[in-house]
Formats: C-alpha cells, structure tokens, sequence
C-alpha cells in the first residue's frame, strides 16, 4: 500500500469514529426529542474520579494496604485539562502502537472533539467541577495523613452529582 492510500484508509476509518462520537455526544448532551440537555457534563468524567471507589473498600483494609492506596492518590485536574492530558496519552499510545501518521491524525482530530465536548458542556458545571477539583487537590494531602476514607466517597460523590447535573 503506498503511502497517500493508507493516509486515505485512516481518513474512512477516522470518518467512522468522529461519527461514532458525535452519536455518542448526541445520546449524552440531547434527550431523545433533540433538546439539549441543561446542566450536565459528558459522563465519562467520572473516570477522572474512579481511584476514590475503593476508598470504601480500603476502609476496614489492613495498615499496609491503606497506606499504600493513599500513597497513590493523586491531585485531580480541571475539566478540560483532564481531556487535554488524556488525549495526549492517546496520541502516544496511537504513536506507539500504529506508527507516526496515524498519530498526525489524532493530534489534529482530538483538539476538535474537546472543543465539541467543551462546546456542549454546561459552563456552570464545568465551573463547579473545577472547584471541587480544586477544594480536593487543597485536602489531598490531610487526606493522605489522616486516611479520610470517608471524604474520598464524599468527593466522588459530590463529583458524580456535578456530571450529572444534579449539583
């Protein structure tokens, strides 16, 4: 395969995947009528928050396994910043995995999906998600000292609300 064709192929297969995520955005931002949904965030944001699950498992752990979960705790990031730093490591994986080209691709078709991401978010809750990113990020290490399990939920909880707009 020369070279133009394969870009060609990665243009048909990317096609297919910005169509996927735009059907996947119109199924999380828009109710069944198409009317936008108000004061929600795009649910995978939850992921940025699921290391603080455990946290009520970990509670009755042994001293060895608490110390090591805290020990892995680490500050959150904003909104945005959670899906810049995720796409790059997208882009790295693609660059490793699938060669330098397919990569170009990603680094020019990610930025536009965090845009539309960033586009159909709702601002205040973006707003109250980086707060509570940055009220933890100020407890984090209290946290640690004090294995506050019960503010690990309470935080993943609250974090759970503001996605999904209930908060």
């Amino acid at each position: 395969m020369k070279l133009g064709e394969h870009a060609g192929v990665i243009q048909d297969v990317n096609k297919e995947k910005k169509d996927a995520v735009e059907k996947y955005f119109r199924a999380v931002f828009f109710d069944r009528k198409g009317k936008k949904r108000e004061g929600i965030l795009e649910r995978d944001a939850v992921n940025f928050w699921m290391d603080l699950n455990e946290a009520s498992y970990i509670k009755n752990a042994s001293a060895e396994e608490k110390r090591e979960f805290f020990e892995l705790l680490k500050p959150k990031f904003h909104y945005r910043e959670s899906y810049e730093i995720n796409n790059r490591r997208g882009i790295e994986t693609v660059r490793r995995d699938y060669g330098e080209e397919k990569a170009k691709f990603y680094e020019v078709y990610y930025p536009k999906e965090l845009e539309r991401r960033m586009e159909l978010s709702d601002p205040g809750q973006v707003e109250k998600y980086n707060k509570l990113v940055d009220r933890f990020n100020e407890d984090l290490e209290r946290i640690k000292k004090e294995q506050d399990t019960d503010i690990l939920v309470e935080y993943l909880n609250k974090a759970v609300a503001i996605i999904e707009g209930r908060k």
